[in-house]
């Protein structure tokens, strides 16, 4: 079932934005390892490059915004549970995907460390 993001485009004094950011938070840390207490945050300003507890990523999401572009929110669990169609053969996709082999996600906690 889609996750309603509706709650991204409202301003951030209503009672829709304060609501969505309760709801987001949850569904990210419904996401997390067990052991894990901070998640990126997506706010207008840290743009998912640093990770934060959710104390704070709460607090920058009704002061900042969240990034309007994060739409699928990937570092948060989206995608995680969705059904993989197995009767697709083709490798392409594959291939594609495998490019960056996570480089991407490492670096951007190396920098997190670096800002704590």
């Amino acid at each position: 079932m889609p996750v309603d993001k509706s709650w991204m485009q409202s301003g951030r004094s209503s009672e829709d934005y304060f609501v969505g950011v309760e709801s987001f938070l949850n569904y990210a840390y419904n996401h997390v390892k067990p052991d894990d207490s901070k998640i990126f945050c997506p706010c207008s300003k840290c743009s998912n490059r640093y990770r934060h507890l959710r104390y704070e990523v709460h607090k920058h999401l009704l002061y900042n915004g969240i990034k309007l572009t994060y739409t699928t929110w990937y570092l948060h669990g989206e995608g995680e549970d969705e059904d993989i169609d197995e009767s697709d053969d083709s490798d392409e996709s594959d291939e594609s995907d495998s490019d960056n082999d996570g480089h991407d996600v490492a670096s951007m906690e190396q920098d997190d460390d670096m800002h704590v």
